[in-house]
C-alpha cells in the first residue's frame, strides 16, 4: 500500500483532490480512516483499493467543475459485481415528438378558442448535481470502493463513476424520477424525458402557468432529495 498512487491527473492537482475528497466526505458519501485496519474493520474484510482520477472541466463562468472517477477495472472490482440489465435511454426524437404533440395541442385549442394568445410552449432542462452519488450502496459492497487519497485511507458510501452496476442504479432511479414527475401534469401541460442525469421537458401555457409547471415540477424532485446544480 506504501507504493499506491493514484493517477496522475489526482496526483498533480492536490489541492484540488483533497478539497473533493472533504466535499463528499462532509456530504456523507465517503468515510475517511487513518490507518488501512480502521478501514478494513469498517467495510468488514480485506479492502480493494482502486485507483482515484480526477476530471477537471472549466465552466462558462470560469469555475471549475470536478468529478472524482474510480477506476474498478483496473482493479478487477467489477468482477464481483453484476448489472443484469441494460438501460435503454431516450433519444432525439423522443423530445421531438413531445414538441410536437405539445405544439399540435396549443394549435388545436386555439382553433376552438381554448387557449389564449399568450399560450406558448417552452423548453426546460436541469441537471442532476452528483448523480450517482445522491445513491448510498449497500454496505457488504464498500469492499470494493476502497481508496488510499496520499496519506489518508477512504471508502465510497455511495455510488460512483466507474463501477459497472452504477449506471443500471442510477438508470432505475432515473426512471421513477421521470415517472412520478410526469404523473403531476396533462401530458397536454408538460412532457419530459431524462438523458442518464439531465431531465428535460417542455411545457405549454402562459408565461405564469409555464413557471408554476416548472416551479412545482423541480420543486417535487428536490423534495425527494434529488439536488440540481446552479448555473
Amino acid at each position: 500500500e506504501a507504493q499506491f498512487k493514484n493517477y496522475t491527473s489526482f496526483e498533480e492537482q492536490p489541492e484540488l483532490a483533497r478539497g473533493e475528497i472533504a466535499r463528499c466526505g462532509e456530504a456523507e458519501r465517503m468515510t475517511e480512516f487513518r490507518t488501512l485496519a480502521e478501514m478494513a474493520e469498517y467495510v468488514g474484510g480485506r479492502p480493494l483499493l482502486n485507483r482515484l482520477a480526477l476530471q477537471i472541466k472549466t465552466k462558462g463562468d470560469g469555475s471549475l467543475k470536478l468529478r472524482l472517477i474510480t477506476d474498478l477495472l483496473r482493479s478487477q472490482g467489477n468482477w464481483f459485481v453484476r448489472a443484469p440489465e441494460r438501460i435503454v435511454l431516450p433519444q432525439l426524437v423522443d423530445a421531438v415528438e413531445m414538441a410536437l404533440y405539445i405544439l399540435d395541442g396549443i394549435e388545436g385549442d386555439c382553433s376552438y378558442g381554448r387557449a389564449t394568445r399568450d399560450t406558448e410552449a417552452e423548453w426546460g432542462s436541469a441537471d442532476v448535481k452528483d448523480a450517482f452519488f445522491n445513491i448510498p450502496v449497500d454496505p457488504r459492497g464498500r469492499r470494493a470502493t476502497c481508496y488510499k487519497v496520499f496519506e489518508k485511507f477512504c471508502v465510497s458510501d455511495s455510488l460512483v463513476f466507474g463501477a459497472g452496476p452504477s449506471p443500471l442504479i442510477w438508470g432505475r432511479y432515473a426512471a421513477w424520477m421521470g415517472r412520478a414527475a410526469q404523473g403531476l401534469f396533462d401530458f397536454k401541460e408538460l412532457l419530459l424525458q431524462i438523458y442518464v442525469d439531465d431531465p428535460v421537458w417542455i411545457v405549454r401555457g402562459t408565461p405564469e402557468e409555464r413557471r408554476r409547471a416548472t416551479v412545482a415540477l423541480l420543486l417535487f424532485w428536490q423534495v425527494f432529495g434529488c439536488p440540481f446544480s446552479g448555473g
